[in-house]
């Protein structure tokens, strides 16, 4: 089933919920990371293309070692099989409003082994997909694959949230710092970005073009045409 989505609203909860988890600590009062940490997570979307046909494979992969950059303060810092909030989902954007509904448009393919949830937003009746990472020899990993079956303007969209009460070692243990993260899509590529411009929603471009590294690259952002 399409879901309509108010994309105002949307933004304005969603983002602000998905990207800023909260950790209090109260021991060192002499380190400073302004706005907190922003981990940096490397993810691939391939073949990346600007068009795909109804019925192509679209994978998607991340993998990575525990050792992560910090895009705050420039270290790298052991995260040694933390938990992850991970969401994933499709919008059809050729339609004012928008519509979610992944299952509508595409067929996913994924092992069991990610534990691949369709979850519904709390604020919204906006369905999303939420896997896991596998954690293992020191290195988290996700893999799984969308089909196209109707044709369209699509954006895809990745994000990982760190969950919260976590440590690491040499950790800046002030109160009230947050963890972030920033899913780097294909090695920073622009990765469509100019199909937003071609969407039909106005609400969805404004609010992309306010801050697109924040909203649309943050959460490996990708946009892509699907033809018969």
């Amino acid at each position: 089933m399409l879901v309509k989505v108010n994309y105002k609203r949307y933004f304005i909860g969603f983002f602000l919920t998905a990207i800023i988890i909260t950790s209090c600590r109260q021991k060192s009062q002499d380190c400073n990371v302004p706005g907190g940490y922003d981990f940096l997570l490397e993810a691939t979307l391939s073949p990346a293309n600007t068009t795909y046909s109804i019925g192509d494979t679209i994978s998607v992969a991340m993998e990575f070692s525990d050792t992560i950059l910090d895009r705050t303060t420039g270290r790298s810092f052991v995260l040694e099989d933390w938990g992850f909030f991970i969401f994933t989902s499709i919008f059809k954007i050729d339609n004012n409003p928008l519509l979610g509904g992944v299952e509508t448009n595409f067929d996913l393919l994924v092992d069991d082994v990610f534990n691949m949830d369709l979850r519904t937003s709390t604020s919204e009746d906006l369905e999303f997909y939420s896997p896991n990472f596998i954690y293992e020899n020191n290195t988290y990993s996700l893999a799984y694959k969308f089909i196209p079956k109707e044709p369209g303007l699509f954006y895809f969209r990745l994000g990982v949230t760190p969950n919260d009460n976590q440590t690491f070692e040499g950790i800046c243990e002030k109160v009230g710092f947050t963890f972030n993260s920033f899913v780097e899509l294909n090695e920073g590529a622009d990765n469509n970005f100019e199909f937003v411009s071609e969407s039909l929603d106005t609400s969805f471009q404004e609010a992309i073009f306010h801050n697109p590294e924040e909203r649309y690259h943050r959460f490996g952002g990708y946009s892509f045409r699907v033809i018969p």
